[in-house]
């Protein structure tokens, strides 16, 4: 019988990570529960389950032409990981910056995830 390793919660946390920023959403997906859920940190639900975050993160590639996530820094802590990470996404309205604080709790898989995200705001345009 062959013994397939479990990965550490970095080890999941950071495969999603690289996945969002291949866009490869079968990838992306495989690293969450099928009853995972996104939380708008504290407590507001957006999104319950790997069929609705599967959706999500779809419309969020179609809406957005291009995303970067960089990676600023990760705490693990057990089974939670701690994430602060810059967003660059060009959309509808242009580039636009986002600071997001993401919290996952997980075993082998991602179970739940808390967000807080910050828009940074764009400088002042200069008129001549």
């Amino acid at each position: 019988m062959t013994h397939i390793p479990v990965k550490t919660a970095e080890e999941v946390v950071t495969g999603q990570f690289n996945a969002l920023n291949t866009r490869d959403i079968e990838a992306f997906m495989s690293y969450w529960w099928e009853d995972a859920q996104f939380y708008e940190h504290p407590s507001k639900l957006m999104a319950d389950g790997a069929p609705e975050i599967q959706r999500q993160m779809l419309e969020s590639f179609e809406r957005r032409s291009y995303t970067q996530v960089e990676l600023v820094s990760r705490l693990s802590l057990d089974d939670r990981i701690i994430e602060h990470v810059n967003v660059t996404e060009t959309g509808p309205r242009g580039p636009m910056k986002v600071n997001v604080v993401a919290i996952y709790v997980e075993g082998e898989k991602i179970k739940t995830a808390w967000f807080i995200v910050a828009l940074v705001p764009r400088p002042p345009q200069i008129l001549a």
